[in-house]
């Protein structure tokens, strides 16, 4: 049986250079080396820094869109729990 273990993943800003523009964009990671293999091909990386202390999730709040989007309380538990299993930086309240 192949098992999915959840990994903590970091928020991680990168800066790239695509020959035309520079973009500065953040994206969840589970390394720097992740987040090289995902991107490359999309320019030349300038920086790559993690910022996850800079991205707190408020985790009422995630919950509170969800529900207003019509979530069951049963989807709204499981993005939470995904949510705080997988980063770091959640909040409450």
């Amino acid at each position: 049986m192949n098992e999915r273990v959840m990994k903590m993943m970091k928020m991680y800003e990168m800066i790239i250079d695509d020959g035309t523009d520079i973009h500065k964009i953040c994206r969840l990671g589970h390394a720097k080396k992740d987040i090289e293999e995902r991107f490359s091909g999309n320019g030349e990386f300038i920086r790559i820094r993690e910022v996850t202390a800079e991205f707190p999730i408020n985790v009422y709040s995630i919950m509170a869109a969800l529900k207003n989007g019509g979530f069951g309380i049963t989807e709204c538990e499981l993005v939470r729990d995904c949510l705080t299993a997988c980063y770091p930086n959640c909040v409450e309240g």
